[in-house]
């Protein structure tokens, strides 16, 4: 395992694979399917209280681009509006 650095998750950023955080430092590099595995356990854990649903997002949306959306937990579907009945 190897840690990434500020620097290294800025130019991740950039292409989309790292999340900014709104202290402006990055986080949540998310590259291969043990990345997502590995921010999905952290973000269930907690380790991201304050931007639980930012995290999330990016999260998810980085598990559609790697087509690993199974692996995300049933309750992080999102929630879609009941049908109106005609």
């Amino acid at each position: 395992m190897f840690l990434r650095t500020q620097e290294r998750l800025a130019r991740m950023e950039h292409e989309g694979l790292a999340l900014r955080l709104r202290n402006g430092g990055y986080g949540w590099g998310c590259v291969d399917q043990r990345d997502l595995l590995n921010c999905i356990a952290a973000v269930e854990r907690g380790e991201a209280k304050s931007e639980a649903a930012t995290v999330k997002a990016f999260i998810r949306r980085r598990a559609r681009v790697m087509r690993l959306e199974s692996l995300l937990p049933v309750s992080w579907a999102k929630k879609l509006p009941t049908p109106v009945e005609q």
